[in-house]
């Protein structure tokens, strides 16, 4: 089955481009300050600047393990997502001016599926290479094809029974009956 992704979502990519771009700008501020560790060790044995100008070495140690990740991963955070929103608003422009990207999409059957959690056969004792192969276990029945009913149309309405003949004095209007005073 071929589909195509005609345009993304601003908003999605924008909060999924945060979280990511802050999360690397944190891993990458964190492997920068440990990394800038031995440098900044080695600017200590140098000489101080003189007449009282700034000393590289004062930022050394914890304080730059503290500071660097979280100012890595704000700048990342920040011009990283503006960097995605720029990205899918050209490509939601380009998709609607040349068509998006297609891709494909196959449906797996089950036993494909376990066999590739499964992953390759198990060697048994007894079904070595030697004696022919390797022991697979016998798969299960087919499930047998059920076919589709023929349709059967509903039997045709039963005529209703006729109902017994009437007698003249059953036929007369209730107000009419005998027993019952005039005017009640």
């Amino acid at each position: 089955m071929r589909l195509e992704f005609k345009s993304l979502g601003i908003w999605s990519v924008v909060k999924v481009g945060f979280v990511v771009n802050l999360v690397i700008g944190f891993v990458l501020g964190l492997l920068m300050a440990l990394f800038m560790l031995p440098l900044m060790a080695l600017m200590s044995t140098l000489e101080p600047s003189a007449a009282g100008g700034f000393d590289p070495t004062a930022f050394s140690g914890p304080i730059m393990i503290i500071v660097l990740p979280i100012m890595y991963a704000l700048f990342n955070a920040v011009f990283g997502t503006v960097m995605v929103l720029v990205g899918a608003l050209i490509y939601n422009l380009v998709a609607r001016l040349l068509g998006g990207i297609e891709y494909e999409v196959g449906i797996l059957d089950a036993r494909d599926l376990i066999a590739a959690v499964q992953g390759p056969p198990q060697t048994q004792p007894g079904y070595g290479p030697q004696q022919g192969g390797y022991y697979q276990p016998p798969r299960p029945p087919e499930p047998p094809v059920q076919s589709q009913p023929t349709y059967q149309p509903p039997p045709p309405p039963q005529p209703r029974p006729t109902p017994p003949p009437t007698r003249p004095e059953d036929t007369r209007p209730p107000d009419d009956h005998p027993d019952r005073p005039e005017g009640y």
